[in-house]
């Protein structure tokens, strides 16, 4: 289990915040959707199970950069599920 003070466990929660806010206010402008490349599907999908847990910084900077630049459609003000 990682210990976070109460500043450290904020400060993440800010980040994540803040992704969120980035994605939201950049998505009049970005496309609705956009395919994941099969490379990094495969990387993802086929990766193993960690035998320890990552930094919470790891794992925002990997969501980050592999998982919020492809979105599914399902955040866009044209998305009528």
């Amino acid at each position: 289990m990682l210990d976070l003070s109460p500043d450290q466990f904020r400060a993440r929660g800010y980040r994540a915040v803040d992704m969120l806010a980035e994605q939201l206010a950049a998505m009049p402008d970005a496309p609705s959707r956009r395919t994941l490349p099969e490379v990094l599907r495969r990387q993802i999908l086929e990766q193993p199970l960690p035998e320890s847990g990552q930094s919470p910084e790891e794992l925002l900077e990997f969501v980050a950069a592999n998982i919020l630049p492809y979105p599914m459609g399902n955040g866009s003000p044209r998305f009528f599920a």
